[in-house]
């Protein structure tokens, strides 16, 4: 398989870039800076997907059995990649989110069509983070191409997040800090980073041609959280309802939202359970701080 990964030099994209080389596959990255040497043996297009010449260029010249976008943040940018892989049969694998649901409570893929939803070009800065994604999903899904899937996401957790969400979590409660909680019976989803790459590797083949939620198959409350890391670090959390800037994180959320990851399921994928590996995660960053 010829593959291309745009943004895949880090996290669960580096994860599926590994995977691809371990396989033995023709494998292509795309990014901004240069390659770890983890992934020395793929070939390397070291640009700015803004760069449409040097965009064009690279799909004169190649033609890839699947592209899987992990940077798409703009609906000129799904656009542009949309246009170049008009006429072909490649497989476009996107990295969506569930800040896509303008709603709470429990997230299912048709809350939000792509197909139907009225689009807005822009660039990045037009945009929220949320609203961004939606019209990714919208151009690309309204592109006439049916080879398309978006991947749906919450909150991906593993011992390579370069963002330190749970290490920073961990941190605070560890050492008493404040920490934001609004609403500690809130539901929420997480995933943890081999199943987000797993996910990706398995839409490269599969035939779905539609959004997906793709989460551990089981919501906890923030309570729960933080509940296992007081107990894995032996303090109790400093928890506050409001405060400075620093003292919020992920768990400031007053409201449920958590993936219904059903369809997943039928389809074929379920991702690792949350007591298969978060209590593991956490005790692997308490022995960090």
């Amino acid at each position: 398989m010829k593959a291309l990964i745009i943004g895949g030099t880090r996290y669960f994209g580096k994860r599926l870039a590994l995977s691809f080389l371990s396989q033995g596959h023709e494998l292509y990255v795309m990014s901004r800076t240069d390659l770890p040497a983890e992934l020395a043996r793929a070939h390397h297009f070291k640009m700015d997907r803004s760069d449409l010449s040097a965009m064009q260029k690279i799909f004169t010249t190649h033609t890839f059995d699947v592209v899987f976008d992990q940077v798409c943040y703009a609906p000129n940018e799904a656009h542009a990649l949309n246009e170049l892989l008009q006429n072909t049969n490649t497989r476009h694998v996107h990295t969506s989110t569930t800040s896509i649901y303008e709603r709470d409570g429990e997230l299912i893929e048709n809350q939000f069509d792509p197909r139907t939803a009225p689009v807005k070009m822009g660039e990045r800065s037009d945009f929220s983070y949320g609203e961004g994604k939606r019209m990714c999903e919208a151009v690309l899904f309204q592109g006439g191409r049916a080879n398309v899937t978006a991947m749906r996401i919450p909150v991906v957790f593993g011992p390579d997040d370069y963002t330190e969400r749970l290490l920073n979590l961990v941190r605070r409660i560890k050492a008493g800090a404040p920490i934001v909680v609004p609403n500690p019976q809130a539901q929420f989803s997480l995933v943890h980073a081999a199943d987000a790459a797993r996910a990706l590797e398995w839409l490269a083949t599969c035939s779905l041609c539609e959004p997906i939620n793709i989460a551990s198959p089981e919501p906890l409350t923030i309570g729960e959280l933080i509940g296992l890391i007081e107990r894995t670090v032996n303090n109790k959390a400093n928890l506050i309802s409001v405060g400075p800037d620093e003292a919020h994180n992920l768990l400031a959320d007053k409201h449920s939202r958590f993936s219904q990851v059903t369809k997943a399921k039928a389809h074929g994928f379920e991702a690792q359970p949350l007591d298969s590996w978060l209590p593991a995660l956490v005790r692997t960053f308490a022995q960090q701080v």
